[in-house]
């Protein structure tokens, strides 16, 4: 049994606890990807934003009258 501040010691670990003495087992991976729970390709299993999230709503099927070549998220207006 350790004694001290019980925490996640693995410095590439997304909660790495720098004031850790004890390692608890606790260590998660971290997972890139969009964060943004508003954005359209949202990735829940990600931790840490890569930048990637799209903002541009619009229709984005190519064969539709109203398709918007700037749209990255489809908004079901085509």
């Amino acid at each position: 049994s350790c004694t001290g501040i019980v925490g996640c010691m693995d410095t590439i670990a997304f909660n790495y606890d720098s004031l850790a003495t004890c390692d608890d087992g606790s260590c998660t991976a971290v997972e890139y990807g969009c964060t943004d729970t508003t954005d359209c390709n949202y990735d829940p299993s990600a931790n840490t934003d890569d930048g990637s999230c799209l903002t541009d709503y619009g229709c984005t099927d190519a064969t539709a009258c109203n398709y918007d070549p700037l749209a990255t998220c489809d908004d079901g207006s085509c």
